[in-house]
């Protein structure tokens, strides 16, 4: 995967915008320009999915994190009891 993507203008892509779609179907992104100032990121559906699946690993070790975290909370005495007035309150 690049590192840098590969820049063309919003006006390219107007005029080509298939080679435009081969650019990020090869390089993996493509960043279009619009005035010399980045508007939009097009992505291979490769690198789509990349970062889908880097999101979805992140949001399960954030979740498991949590737990990690409020586990420790209690075994340490941290963590209160609601009481049945309070409880219902949360719930409302």
């Amino acid at each position: 995967m690049n590192t840098i993507p590969v820049m063309v203008s919003a006006s390219d892509l107007q005029r080509n915008s298939k080679r435009v779609m081969d650019l990020a179907e090869k390089n993996d992104t493509v960043l279009v320009l619009n005035n010399n100032t980045p508007k939009v990121v097009i992505l291979s559906i490769k690198r789509l999915e990349e970062l889908t699946s880097q999101n979805r690993l992140w949001e399960e070790w954030d979740a498991m994190e949590a737990i990690r975290s409020g586990t420790a909370d209690e075994k340490a005495g941290k963590l209160i009891k609601l009481s049945p007035d309070l409880h219902e309150l949360v719930n409302d």
